[in-house]
């Protein structure tokens, strides 16, 4: 008999878990020492449950910065206060037309108006926690109706990916759990199982079941077929308690749903390598000195005494002002502590401890999102520019490949949830208003990817932008000895390139249409100006020989003859 969808997931699942199990024990310990409340492993982490979980640690500096290196990268990649990408055409040719330079302008608005509505930012945040614990962040997009997109961020343990040919995450399955009631609001109390409807009629509506999701290329694909299981993903969602042949949801996607980002991996690696992983040893070294910090500090506080035999049941007392009777015999019979620490050690012990520190924030980065509050003295702004530039190249592998395996997907998910929406709007086939402009005749077939011109990414431009600046400046010194030079400087393509390296808005360079018609305005006005001062000197000169008397003795009485 033909396997169903559910039965050959099922298979892959078991296939997926083997290859992800030698991930989890690494995970495990960055939960245990970084963020215990993060993670979810072999169910051995229930759904909302609150129990205490950071039993190991003692300094929370690498939970700290580990929260610090989340925030940079929020307002360093994504920031919502400030624009970071904007939408643009792979043929740029296209791009040099004027109403197709507005169109993506609107559109690009528009396209921020939705991550500002949804809950796009919140899930980011926690994504770039994911990344820099545990080596892969992962956030799913869906439509929704209200707020155009609804995104869900999941942690380590709870999912499982594989990828395509390109590098890029392509597979995605999970596995997680919803109440009764969850699951009959989310997909109709007709798909439940038996259980699950049993649960809802016994007023067990809180009960919990396991359920997993999927993603992956769709077998079926055909794209001259409608229908959505002909689309280029197929989805499935299933309860565990269900029999083989029945699942909750099945649905297919035009765009691969999920962000899945890695923060560093070795090709062919499906789960990726995070600072925190890198400085586990520096974050485990930190633990074990404050606890011999804590211990030191314990014993010459309150050190062990040795006390004489013949007190042995009688009264006595440790307290500060408390009175213990003691018959003195020689120098013997008192209490003392039996071991004096040197305190040298502990001061020894404090300077590991802020080594150890200081390792562990320059491998989560701490020192450049936080560089200008850590200065200890005032520097310019032009060294403070130049100091996180610098700085913030480091993170150049990391920005690409957070553009390429997750902002690349999300934009185009987006884009593409917006746009099916617009279509049947702009061809009068619905009523309502659309989600994207429609778009100008001019525009042609070409697809439309995402310019970034966040913090992060001008920091990797900044070079590029130098150079154009120094180009143009040497150019405009050598004009001067050598006018010639100007013939080898294209002005135009230059304010292009520099528009596009220092991330200025489209609308605010004019397309060549555009620049064309100006210029041959311009030439037409100067002709008209140059004709209107031809015909002006005419004019005064006919003017002056008809007031200039024609005598034999003048120039123009000889002319004449007279």
């Amino acid at each position: 008999m033909t396997e169903t969808l559910r039965q050959r997931a099922e298979k892959r699942l078991g296939m997926l878990k083997s290859e992800r199990s030698s991930w989890e024990q690494s995970w495990r310990e960055l939960s245990d020492f970084v963020q215990p409340m993060r993670s979810r492993l072999l169910c051995d982490m229930q759904a909302n449950k609150g129990d205490r979980r950071n039993n190991k640690i003692i300094n929370n500096e690498a939970t700290e910065d580990a929260l610090a290196l989340a925030a940079g990268m929020m307002s360093g990649l994504t920031s919502r206060s400030r624009p970071w990408f904007n939408l643009e055409l792979k043929s740029h040719e296209d791009l040099e037309f004027g109403p197709v330079k507005d169109w993506l302008y609107e559109a690009t608005e528009r396209v921020r108006s939705a991550f500002l509505r949804s809950n796009f930012y919140n899930c980011m945040h926690v994504a770039y926690l994911e990344m820099g614990v545990f080596g892969t962040g992962a956030v799913w997009i869906d439509q929704d109706e209200e707020n155009i997109i609804r995104c869900e961020v999941f942690t380590a343990g709870e999912y499982y990916v594989a990828n395509g040919a390109d590098g890029r995450a392509n597979t995605f399955y999970r596995e997680f759990k919803l109440t009764a009631a969850q699951m009959a609001e989310r997909f109709g109390e007709e798909r439940l199982s038996a259980q699950a409807r049993n649960a809802l009629r016994e007023s067990r509506q809180d009960q919990w079941f396991d359920c997993v999701q999927i993603v992956q290329p769709n077998d079926n694909h055909d794209p001259e077929r409608l229908g959505s299981k002909y689309l280029k993903f197929a989805g499935l969602v299933w309860d565990k308690a269900s029999p083989p042949n029945e699942y909750l949801e099945q649905k297919g996607y035009h765009e691969f749903p999920v962000m899945v980002m890695r923060w560093d991996s070795l090709p062919g690696d499906c789960y990726g390598t995070s600072p925190c992983r890198n400085c586990l040893g520096d974050i485990k070294a930190l633990q074990l000195y404050e606890r011999a910090s804590a211990r030191m500090a314990e014993t010459g506080a309150n050190p062990a005494v040795q006390v004489p035999s013949s007190l042995k049941g009688q009264p006595s007392s440790m307290l500060p002002g408390g009175i213990t009777y003691v018959d003195q015999v020689g120098s013997q019979n008192q209490i003392a502590p039996i071991y004096q620490p040197d305190y040298g050690w502990l001061q020894a012990i404090e300077n590991k401890l802020e080594k150890i520190a200081q390792r562990i924030r320059r491998s989560l980065f701490t020192d450049l999102f936080l560089m200008i509050s850590q200065m200890d003295d005032v520097r310019t702004a032009t060294e403070i520019v130049a100091r996180k530039e610098e700085k913030m190249a480091m993170l150049g592998p990391v920005v690409e490949r957070v553009d390429f395996e997750g902002l690349d997907v999300g934009i185009e998910r987006t884009t593409g949830i917006m746009l099916r929406q617009s279509v049947p709007i702009w061809a009068g086939i619905v009523e309502g208003d659309p989600w994207l402009p429609e778009p100008p005749e001019e525009l042609s077939e070409s697809e439309i990817e995402a310019d970034y011109i966040s913090i992060l990414a001008q920091a990797q431009k900044a070079q590029a932008v130098q150079g154009l600046e120094r180009f143009a400046s040497t150019i405009g010194n050598l004009a001067g000895a050598f006018p010639e030079v100007k013939d080898k400087f294209n002005a135009d393509q230059w304010v292009d390139e520099y528009a596009e390296a220092a991330g200025v808005v489209p609308t605010v360079v004019r397309g060549d249409d555009e620049v064309d018609a100006i210029r041959q305005q311009r030439a037409q006005q100067a002709q008209a100006q140059y004709l209107q001062e031809q015909i002006n000197q005419g004019i005064q000169g006919a003017k002056l020989l008809s007031e200039t008397e024609i005598t034999p003795d003048n120039v123009l009485g000889r002319m004449t003859g007279a």
